[in-house]
């Protein structure tokens, strides 16, 4: 039997002004004060069972447990990058946090992967590139906007060989291809420094529901969903990379609008 619920008395709101949140102007200030981002819902991958892992061979996470879906370019507040407490333990894998806003329209939850399209930061790297199919290439972090050092280990005793990007490398999408001239070198062994556009991952979202009343003109008072806040950390390596063949992870993404679950036209 469901409890009977009693109403509280309202206070007095005689001669008390109404007020309201411009919800326009908060997106407004979003989309021109913003920065061009991507959005990707992120889903924990079903290929979990009970009590235990995630498949490590399951093409729909490669293993990481988690699937991102559904990207979208759309604009975001990115502010107080690197918020940290006054202790803490400083290392590349626990920095880069930030307060992340968008409008109401995108939805923000837990992991879900946020990559700022105009941002740039610099990533260094050791890389071990091996033959295969008769390429020698080696896998990057991150997506390179612009390589400017790669260095040759050649041994202890002499100067490292810098190498020239398209003379003695070439950049595709998140490969480093290497001269076939250095596959005769045991034991390769490179060092890169890059710059790439920042991920982040939601790891809090601080104002999920902020339901306020607003007024517009011809629809008087209704209650509108205001902007999502959110803090992001940075990413430190992608979930879903791709192996050489680009076969190793599968695309589950929709079209939201369309996906009818009786035709299965999710799946087309």
């Amino acid at each position: 039997m469901a409890k009977q619920v009693q109403i509280q008395e309202a206070p007095n709101l005689i001669s008390t002004p109404d007020v309201y949140f411009k919800k326009n102007e908060f997106e407004a200030a979003i989309f021109k004060q913003g920065y061009d981002v991507i959005l990707e819902k992120a889903l924990r991958c079903p290929c979990k069972s009970h009590g235990a892992d995630n498949l490590s061979n399951c093409k729909n996470c490669g293993g990481s447990g988690w699937l991102f879906i559904n990207p979208i370019k759309t604009k975001a507040l990115i502010h107080s990058q690197n918020q940290s407490t006054k202790f803490k333990e400083w290392s590349e894998e626990n920095v880069g946090n930030a307060n992340i806003t968008v409008r109401d329209v995108d939805r923000l939850a837990f992991m879900d992967r946020v990559t700022v399209l105009q941002g740039e930061s610099i990533h260094t790297q050791t890389a071990y590139p091996n033959k295969y199919k008769n390429i020698l290439f080696s896998f990057l972090d991150y997506k390179p906007k612009e390589v400017t050092e790669v260095f040759l280990f050649s041994s202890a005793n002499d100067k490292l060989i810098l190498l020239q990007e398209n003379v003695d490398y070439t950049i595709d999408d998140m490969k480093i291809i290497l001269n076939n001239d250095f596959s005769m070198i045991e034991n390769l062994t490179i060092s890169l420094r890059y710059i790439h556009a920042p991920q982040y991952h939601i790891i809090d979202v601080r104002r999920d529901v902020m339901v306020s009343t607003t007024f517009e003109v011809g629809f008087g008072k209704t209650k509108s969903q205001m902007p999502i806040s959110a803090i992001g950390r940075r990413a430190h390596y992608v979930l879903d990379k791709q192996n050489f063949n680009s076969d190793l992870i599968f695309d589950n993404s929709y079209k939201e609008e369309t996906c009818k679950i009786k035709d299965n036209s999710c799946n087309k």
